[in-house]
């Protein structure tokens, strides 16, 4: 399941997933479930490395900081993406775009996607 969404996100981050003729012909090319699993999993990693802080400094150590973080990251993406999308959806909708609400989510996913895998790369410089 893990070396699934890794393969996901791999083809994501090589562009894989932008081509122009595949995004003419629909998203269904960019599935859901990997995306969203894999962010989250990469969100947790980041949230560690930046509760790690906590851990390190504190007297006596704070590993619940660490586990708080673990959750707040990919929770603030995800709820952003609660909040935005209906207006999103809509927006793209009056200007002439012709994707479901389905296919509008699998292309809001790539970008949350490739910014926690971002941050997740900066994880262990957060750490440091």
């Amino acid at each position: 399941m893990v070396s699934s969404w890794l393969r996901e996100l791999d083809e994501v981050l090589r562009g894989h997933k932008a081509d122009p003729r595949l995004l003419a012909s629909g998203t269904a090319h960019v599935p859901i479930e990997p995306l969203v699993g894999a962010s989250i999993l990469l969100g947790m990693t980041y949230g560690v490395c930046m509760g790690l802080y906590a851990v390190v400094t504190r007297t006596p150590p704070s590993g619940m900081q660490m586990i708080a973080c673990a959750i707040k990251v990919p929770a603030l993406f995800f709820l952003t993406l609660v909040v935005t999308f209906p207006s999103l959806y809509v927006f793209s909708a009056l200007l002439g775009v012709r994707l479901n609400p389905k296919d509008t989510l699998r292309l809001i996913l790539v970008p949350i996607t490739v910014n926690l895998a971002v941050l997740a790369s900066l994880g262990t410089i957060t750490a440091f």
